[in-house]
């Protein structure tokens, strides 16, 4: 973990929890799914908003490829993050591993 974890008071409880919750599910993708045993994550806050990037060194993948009954990016980590007024942006290379970013904007409730 990299990053200040106190730029995490910029957001209300609800998108802080939602963050939290977001970040949870890119942590048990890796497990599950990158065939690594670690993932690095990195916080910041820019322009008004908070980053957070969970990068692993795995498998990787092509998320056109991911069935559409699985809900992990989807649901629990893209609606989740979209439904705060945040963005999603995630780079997968097969063999070489997999990124995600998700930006937040400071406040909310």
């Amino acid at each position: 973990m990299s990053g200040d974890l106190a730029v995490l008071g910029v957001l209300g409880p609800r998108r802080a929890a939602a963050l939290d919750a977001a970040v949870a599910q890119c942590l048990v993708n890796v497990a599950r799914h990158a065939g690594v045993r670690e993932a690095e994550v990195a916080i910041g806050f820019s322009g008004g908003e908070v980053t957070v990037a969970v990068m692993d060194s795995g498998v990787g993948f092509d998320e056109g490829d991911v069935p559409g009954d699985r809900i992990g990016l989807r649901t629990s980590i893209r609606a989740r993050i979209e439904q705060e007024r945040g963005t999603v942006r995630l780079w997968s290379t097969k063999g070489v591993g997999t990124t995600v970013v998700m930006a937040v904007p400071e406040g909310g409730e």
